[in-house]
């Protein structure tokens, strides 16, 4: 349980757009003192004064997640500005998708470095503190692509399963110290722009890609309109994290919205033959 007083700390990942900025803006009319992270310098900046122009309190710590000592070292930062961490929201997340055999060893270290590593680092991080005072909140940004399986999208999915069955062991090793975490799987969002995260593999075209470029624009085509169809507004997705931030007894696992739900609880239980029958006949055959 985070601790009571007039400004309780969340420190959020990813702030400088999409769920990781809504959740900053929702939680500080929440009443917290936000700790803003991400790459980019003005954004926050420009975050901050938003926030502290509606009468609440931030502060910018720009720096990359993949930068070990930095991240190590950004409790301590935040802790000297404005006071021990209450929350953290690791919404920091890196999308890549592209055939599994084209998606280089650099490119696949790195998507597990900031899906999986950098969050994980950052809650050991806070842990530490948040166990000497007798508690404190983690809250981690999922995917249902942890549960569902599917071609092109092999990286991303382990780098989020390895998240969620990382962050299963935490919330049990920390729960004896009143630490609760949580996770949060949130389906399409509309973070203000529509990137299908091929664009890397497009870019650099290796000769291999054309063996599967028919399968692979077929599938950039069917998130396009997903996307454009689905997407919840990441302000909506930012409502279930201040829920989960600020309720006295979280569950361990938030899927929203409810289509995401669906899809998560029932895929599971498709036997592969009939998902991998799926999978060739709508993608695969078109090769």
């Amino acid at each position: 349980m985070a601790r009571s007083g007039p400004r309780r700390v969340a420190l959020v990942t990813g702030a400088s757009s999409g769920i990781g900025r809504a959740a900053a803006l929702g939680l500080s009319r929440a009443g917290y003192a936000l700790a803003l992270v991400a790459r980019s310098a003005d954004r926050l900046e420009a975050l901050a004064g938003t926030l502290e122009a509606q009468g609440g309190r931030a502060r910018s710590f720009p720096l990359d997640l993949n930068d070990e000592a930095a991240t190590q070292a950004l409790g301590g930062a935040v802790e000297g500005t404005l006071g021990p961490v209450d929350l953290l929201v690791n919404c920091a997340g890196h999308g890549l998708a592209g055939p599994l055999e084209l998606v280089g060893r650099g490119d696949l270290r790195s998507q597990f470095e900031v899906n999986c590593i950098a969050a994980l680092a950052l809650s050991g991080a806070v842990a530490a503190r948040m166990r000497e005072r007798g508690g404190g909140r983690i809250i981690q940004i999922s995917s249902p692509a942890a549960i569902t399986d599917g071609p092109f999208f092999g990286a991303y999915g382990a780098s989020k399963a390895a998240l969620e069955r990382a962050t299963d062991a935490l919330r049990v090793e920390l729960g004896p110290w009143g630490i609760d975490v949580v996770l949060v799987l949130p389906g399409f969002t509309d973070n203000g722009r529509l990137e299908v995260p091929m664009e890397p593999l497009y870019r650099r075209a290796p000769p291999e890609l054309a063996l599967y470029r028919r399968a692979t624009d077929a599938m950039r085509a069917s998130i396009a309109a997903s996307f454009r169809a689905k997407a919840r507004p990441a302000e909506e997705i930012a409502r279930t994290i201040v829920h989960a931030a600020t309720t006295p007894r979280p569950r361990s696992r938030y899927i929203t919205p409810r289509g995401a739900w669906l899809a998560a609880r029932l895929w599971p239980w498709i036997p592969s033959r009939l998902t991998d029958r799926f999978w060739r006949r709508t993608l695969l055959e078109l090769r």
